[in-house]
């Protein structure tokens, strides 16, 4: 699976976790913290990581819980992209 399209289904998933700030997530560069941006917190993190195991059957061990992976939309991309190659 590509980032692109992985980019563009976790874009869907915030916008419809925080549907009056869809355009907000929308005009999001891809690059910027979603902690910073209030978009994640705490708890939101934990559900965020679980959508992405489910919707693209990952297994994201907690050892790799960090902002550096999920931080900003590019970088959860990137993590789901390289745990779904063949």
């Amino acid at each position: 699976m590509n980032t692109h399209d992985v980019e563009l289904e976790i874009r869907q998933y915030l916008a419809e976790l925080h549907p009056r700030r869809a355009g907000d997530v929308a005009a999001l560069a891809a690059t910027a913290p979603l902690f910073a941006s209030g978009l994640l917190d705490s708890l939101s993190f934990v559900e965020f990581v679980a959508f992405l195991e489910q919707r693209f059957g990952i297994v994201a061990p907690p050892a790799d819980f960090y902002q550096e992976n999920f931080g900003t939309v590019a970088a959860a991309a990137a993590y789901v992209a390289a745990r779904t190659k063949t």
